[in-house]
């Protein structure tokens, strides 16, 4: 089950309402319900602001969203939310992502690798 929150974000970021009940395994109603109950009527999709504390919340928000950034890289949604959820990207979207968005490939990576880059530097 998804929380309210992720819901809520995955429907910012340009999820359909059937793809985020799949992924919460519950029904389309039951996510449009928790949207309505959380002011988002109609078709509105607001896009929520990603925290910038990561380099994959600055890359989301420079996108212009999850669902955008997620057809940048070729990748469904969820693995963007994954993404974000963990902290970093893979090496390569990385890369891909620092140089887009002009973010710094050491922000966008695992800590644990910029750490051992930068000792090697």
């Amino acid at each position: 089950m998804l929380t309210r929150e992720q819901i809520i974000h995955q429907r910012g970021g340009g999820d359909k309402l059937q793809a985020i009940a799949d992924r919460a395994g519950v029904s389309r109603q039951r996510i449009h319900q928790i949207l309505k109950d959380e002011g988002m009527t109609g078709g509105e999709k607001p896009r929520p602001s990603y925290s910038e504390n990561t380099g994959v919340g600055q890359a989301i928000n420079a996108a212009g969203g999850v669902a955008k950034l997620a057809e940048r890289f070729g990748v469904t949604s969820q693995s963007i939310h994954k993404f974000y959820q963990q902290g970093f990207l893979p090496l390569a979207r990385a890369k891909q992502a620092a140089e887009w968005y002009d973010i710094p490939v050491t922000r966008l990576v695992n800590p644990e690798i910029a750490e051992l880059v930068a000792r090697n530097a």
